[in-house]
């Protein structure tokens, strides 16, 4: 639910991230994700979400590359 206090999670391990905002592009944030396969591009994928932090509401674009 967007807008919910976060979990703490004490019986998994925690990975914590420095903060690096995104470019604002009208109103929306980009973030590129890339697939690698074997040492060798697989795919890429193109996250889109409105707010500061990308959840599961982000428009989700695929790539393959051949």
């Amino acid at each position: 639910e967007p807008g919910s206090a976060p979990v703490l999670r004490t019986d998994e391990p925690c990975c914590y991230q420095a903060l690096a905002p995104l470019p604002d592009f009208d109103g929306n944030r980009v973030v590129l994700g890339a697939w690698v396969v074997e040492n060798e591009a697989a795919g890429l994928g193109i996250r889109e979400s409105a707010g500061p932090v990308t959840d599961e509401y982000a428009r989700f674009l695929p790539h393959v590359i051949l």
